[in-house]
């Protein structure tokens, strides 16, 4: 199986599975997803992803959350997918990194990972969750990025974490930024009832919240 898997006959689908597998026989983690996302799936992508029939050409997923599976079926397989979310603020940081991932890096190259800067970011950000000022939408997925990323859980208006105030290990998650590639993807804010509604003969991902 293993000597004809890179042919042209091999599925995206079949090539990506056996570059994620260890060598242990286990899948390693999926590392391309740019946020640190508590109950994310990015260990269990390959999982996940040998469970999609292969005729599938499109996926709906209402709680795209830290995109995982979402970002490596857009990426890997090539796969059309149509992410959504309820947390506005979460679905702005994904329209900004689809439609201007350069710009967004850059942005975040010029904060330094202290804990003075995300005091300050995280009030701005809170500011604008309370609605008492209304952010750039580029500015607030920087402000999305690094107050999520660098918290201790991760957590969204949480403590910073100490061991991120490294700036190699700063420097190191942002390239997952600039070299972020997922052009069949798109997100848009809705609930998972509008969306079930809108789309009843799709193939479904559903990865509900964690209660």
């Amino acid at each position: 199986m293993h000597a004809n898997l890179f042919n042209q006959n091999a599925s995206k689908k079949d090539v990506f599975l056996h570059n994620l597998r260890s060598n242990n026989g286990r899948y390693k983690r999926y590392i391309k997803a740019p946020l640190r996302y508590g109950g994310g799936k990015s260990l269990a992508v390959g999982l996940i992803v040998e469970c999609i029939p292969n005729g599938v050409r499109r996926m709906i997923s209402p709680f795209i959350g830290g995109g995982s599976v979402e970002i490596a079926c857009a990426a890997e397989l090539g796969l059309e997918v149509l992410g959504f979310d309820i947390f506005d603020i979460l679905v702005n940081f994904y329209q900004v990194l689809l439609k201007d991932k350069q710009a967004l890096y850059n942005h975040l190259l010029s904060l330094e990972p202290t804990r003075e800067t995300y005091n300050i970011i995280k009030q701005e950000l809170k500011a604008h969750y309370k609605k008492e000022c209304t952010l750039d939408p580029l500015i607030l997925a920087r402000d999305y990025y690094f107050n999520f990323n660098l918290s201790y859980g991760p957590g969204f208006l949480g403590w910073m974490s100490k061991i991120y105030t490294d700036k190699q290990r700063y420097l190191n998650a942002l390239l997952k930024i600039k070299g972020f590639n997922a052009p069949s993807l798109k997100v848009e804010c809705s609930s998972f009832e509008e969306v079930l509604l809108a789309y009843p003969n799709d193939f479904f991902y559903l990865a509900p919240l964690m209660c």
